[in-house]
């Protein structure tokens, strides 16, 4: 028997019996001004200030059975930019598909994301997170109300270890395939791998000299022991090649990074944990260099409940890293420190949330060498169930440090700000 039929066989008595059907939709609307504004015809600097309208929505529709979950998705995203004066908008169309199937030791996922249309690569937008979870969860599985909650995602364009880039529209294509698995070796380990393929960037020439287009392969394996009832030993190999094509006087890129590292992972209390990773990133020689490198990195986490008490709460996440990114301006490697931390504060419906971080290459005199200073802040209060308010604002400062001055031309300078409201619309997830 082949080996598709294998996999048919063991997939087939799942899928004939029926699916729970799920639907998930949900939505946000986001009034925003901004600094800077656009660009103004014949003038060299842009306008101080613009005002911008976001409306992005996610429509899902997820299959269940006992150990198989398909999941189909369709998220739109429609900008209106500069309302007030000289209007352009962008829309972007997103569509992904995912499956997961579990047998008793062994869990494969596939997964699939394409986007196409245009977009705006700048730290005003807020990446959209839908409330409720897509995947289904044990309702039988315990749960910890003093647990700390996972760290919020920073704004697309302020991702630490990335460069900022210029608020201009481009038209975009990016697809993400993902293969990916877990065994259970035993009640205490586990042995996880992942391969995926990545295409990103403007469609055109035009395009690129906004955004390159980067594409490539990126494996990773991992090994983890639980070693007591607290602590958690990982061992971890991952290697990354991308291939950035620009425009116009912007070269053709080709960089590689293979990164080995070990994680401590501790839980000491319900309320707190920390991770601990340290290990080495080699740079094979390339066409631009003939030298190879190895560069040693790290990083730290803490999570916890600084307070809880009274209907209260005091959530804490801080992390810091050094590690070799490949720039997605110059498609360099370039070995970058990162600071990031955020609070948020939780009583009844209202929630406050800040955070700040701060990245910055190591080697300053290396013409992708950059510096960024970033942040949020805002309020957020759960109207209903399926309503949510939301004032806020975010901000980044970026420099770029090299002694050629701004050789990346679509790396922003300066500071960005942006003041919004946004109301989000959560529907009750609908079984079928």
């Amino acid at each position: 028997m082949s080996f598709q039929a294998s996999i048919a066989a063991l997939l087939l008595p799942s899928l004939l019996a029926e699916p729970r059907v799920v639907l998930n939709n949900s939505g946000r609307a986001e009034l925003r001004t901004r600094h800077p504004g656009d660009p103004v015809a014949g003038e060299i600097e842009p306008d101080d200030q613009a005002f911008d309208a976001d409306l992005v929505a996610r429509f899902s529709l997820g299959l269940w059975w006992r150990r198989t979950q398909l999941e189909l998705a369709y998220e739109p995203r429609y900008t209106l930019n500069n309302f007030t004066e000289e209007e352009t908008s962008d829309l972007l169309h997103s569509f992904s598909a995912s499956a997961t199937h579990r047998w008793q030791r062994v869990t494969l996922s596939l997964s699939e994301r394409v986007s196409i249309g245009t977009r705006r690569f700048t730290s005003f937008s807020a990446p959209f997170q839908p409330a409720e979870p897509a995947q289904p969860t044990d309702p039988g599985a315990p749960t910890d109300p003093g647990a700390p909650t996972p760290p919020a995602q920073p704004p697309p364009d302020t991702a630490p270890g990335q460069a900022v880039v210029v608020p201009l529209s481009a038209d975009y294509f990016a697809t993400d395939t993902v293969l990916s698995s877990t065994v259970r070796l035993s009640p205490r380990s586990t042995f996880s791998t992942s391969l995926s393929y990545a295409i990103a960037g403007g469609r055109d020439e035009e395009a690129r000299l906004t955004i390159p287009r980067s594409s490539g392969p990126r494996a990773s394996a991992e090994y983890s022991m639980l070693v007591s009832r607290r602590d958690t030993l990982a061992t971890g190999l991952e290697g990354t090649s991308v291939l950035t094509e620009g425009s116009g006087d912007r070269q053709t890129t080709r960089a590689t990074t293979v990164t080995a590292r070990e994680t401590w992972s501790r839980q000491w209390s319900l309320r707190t944990s920390t991770s601990l990773a340290g290990g080495v990133t080699f740079v094979p020689r390339n066409e631009e260099d003939d030298n190879s490198y190895v560069y040693p990195t790290g990083s730290a986490t803490v999570v916890t409940v600084l307070y809880s008490g009274r209907g209260a709460r005091l959530d804490f996440t801080g992390i810091g890293a050094a590690e070799v990114v490949i720039d997605r301006l110059s498609g360099q490697t370039d070995p970058r420190a990162t600071l990031n931390g955020r609070l948020t504060w939780t009583r009844g419906l209202l929630a406050m949330y800040g955070g700040a971080g701060w990245t910055r290459s190591l080697y300053p005199n290396r013409p992708n060498a950059v510096r960024v200073v970033f942040g949020d802040g805002g309020l957020r209060y759960q109207a209903a169930p399926w309503l949510a308010l939301e004032l806020g604002t975010r901000l980044s400062d970026q420099t770029v440090e090299s002694p050629e001055g701004v050789v990346i031309t679509s790396a922003a300078e300066g500071l960005q700000w942006t003041v919004f409201a946004a109301v989000s619309v959560q529907a009750p997830m609908l079984e079928l």
